[in-house]
């Protein structure tokens, strides 16, 4: 590392060690020493490799912490990786630790293992050849990337992920970072699942949103749906166009380009009991939570966050008689840790977003 280099929060990796011994002192941390030690019956638990890559030094703490986070719930090997591409020098440092359960004795019964690295210098082959020379061959690679797609993001690495998590919502320019993804599955040598955290958040106002329809009385008027307003707090622009890209999915709509504009996007289907053309907007507001209402013939349904308690409400109103009706569904704030510990548990073949991922990306265009 050179001189010009500091990193704050390394005390939360653990014991730093040189990489040729890492598999050496893996073992002592968990077993209690280099003899075994009292613990030496430990567990380890890995059900996969979990990757958290991030360009951001300065961020290092607030990962660790994530990875931490995690690990309470999902058994994995860890690997953490920071690169400061700013230096110009290349080199690698690294730390390892365990993260153990206790049995009702205080002894460890259960270990899940935490590898950490900080990596200067701009080499991509730096970073697959410290990253694959440390998984557990056995078991598949879970990779999250933190932040911008750098030169990083190269076939090397991507043909050897097994399930790919990012954030469109970190993204400055998110249209060219969806061509970089677009390319890569188009490469033939992505094999990855893919998640996006900024889809994820909105999981409860889609299980909402297909619940209203599934009423008989509503289900009998999609044909009626005029469109949606969506009202979004600050920093959650992507989640707002992936729940109209979404919805127009669902209701099998295709993007009028010449009709639609940045927050303001027209739809169009053909098919039979489908709406011939929806319209869906979008607004920032000042205000921490998500809001929706869509029009349905008389009727509109609103989702709206209760201000007391973790739920989502969705009420729908008869423009007529003035009645309404209400729903609830349990909507805990949920952190980054939490989004991706849920990514993790569900699994699952996710193929829904790559459609409605095409979608969000010809939205960025117009």
């Amino acid at each position: 590392m050179t001189a010009s280099t500091s990193l704050d929060g390394t005390e939360l990796l653990g014991f730093p060690v040189s990489i040729k011994e890492i598999d050496q002192r893996l073992t002592e941390v968990i077993s209690g020493g280099s003899d075994g030690g009292e613990d030496s019956g430990v567990t380890r638990a890995s059900l996969m490799n979990l990757a958290l890559y991030s360009e951001r030094p300065e961020q290092l703490t607030e990962n660790a912490e994530t990875i931490a986070e995690i690990t309470r719930e999902a058994a994995c090997r860890t690997i953490l990786i920071c690169v400061d591409p700013a230096e110009k020098v290349s080199s690698a440092k690294a730390w390892v630790q365990a993260h153990c359960q206790s049995d009702k004795h205080g002894n460890k019964s259960v270990c899940s293992e935490q590898i950490s690295f900080f990596l200067t210098g701009t080499s991509p082959g730096l970073v697959n050849n410290i990253v694959f020379s440390h998984l557990d061959s056995d078991l598949p690679l879970v990779f999250w990337w933190r932040g911008e797609f750098s030169d990083a993001f190269g076939d090397e690495l991507y043909s050897r992920i097994d399930r790919f998590i990012f954030d469109s919502e970190a993204w400055a320019n998110p249209r060219n970072q969806f061509v970089r993804l677009s390319d890569a599955c188009k490469s033939g040598r992505a094999q990855f699942l893919y998640h996006d955290l900024a889809y994820t958040r909105l999981n409860t106002h889609r299980q909402a949103i297909a619940n209203v329809f599934d009423i008989p009385a509503l289900r009998n008027q999609v044909s009626q749906i005029e469109g949606m307003k969506i009202r979004y707090p600050k920093g959650r622009r992507m989640s707002a166009i992936y729940l109209s890209a979404w919805l127009a999915q669902r209701l099998n709509g295709v993007l009028e380009r010449g009709m639609s504009s940045s927050g303001h996007y027209v739809f169009r289907s053909s098919k039979p009991g489908f709406p011939n053309e929806i319209t869906v907007s979008t607004e920032e507001v000042d205000s921490p939570d998500f809001a929706a209402a869509i029009k349905v013939g008389d009727q509109l349904v609103e989702l709206t966050r209760c201000e007391e308690r973790d739920y989502l409400r969705t009420k729908i109103i008869d423009g007529t008689s003035g009645d309404s009706t209400e729903d609830w569904l349990p909507n805990p704030r949920k952190n980054d840790a939490e989004l991706v510990t849920q990514i993790l548990e569900r699994g699952g073949k996710n193929r829904s977003l790559s459609k409605i991922v095409e979608g969000v990306g010809e939205m960025l265009t117009v």
